[in-house]
């Protein structure tokens, strides 16, 4: 019996099948995580205004650190957002955690 000998039109249909089978598992990777969160879902940030970041975003303290929370959705930073002020944010959080881009903002329940 031969060894088997890969020849050059065998190596490249390899790569191409290794590679297009790559490119759906990475696919169907991202779909899976995609479906883990609700087309609806929205997040709340509850924190103290420690700075402002130019006219369209503020850097809060949370319980768990900072968190920049994006306002071009609600018009930019305006008078409602003060330093040292308590804010509710709700919107939508980046996958790294440190940035929400507000849809609005709510009453802070604590003083």
């Amino acid at each position: 019996m031969k060894p088997f000998r890969q020849s050059p039109a065998n190596s490249r249909i390899s790569r191409a099948f290794v590679l297009a089978a790559s490119f759906a598992f990475g696919l169907s990777l991202s779909a899976i995580v995609g479906w883990a969160q609700p087309a609806g879902h929205l997040d709340r940030v509850e924190g103290v205004v420690e700075e402002v970041l130019g006219p369209d975003a503020v850097r809060i303290q949370t319980n768990d650190g900072f968190v920049t929370v994006d306002l071009v959705g609600l018009g930019g930073v305006n008078a409602s957002v003060a330093l040292g002020q308590k804010i509710v944010a709700v919107g939508t959080m980046e996958s790294g955690g440190d940035i929400l881009h507000a849809t609005h903002l709510e009453s802070s329940t604590d003083p």
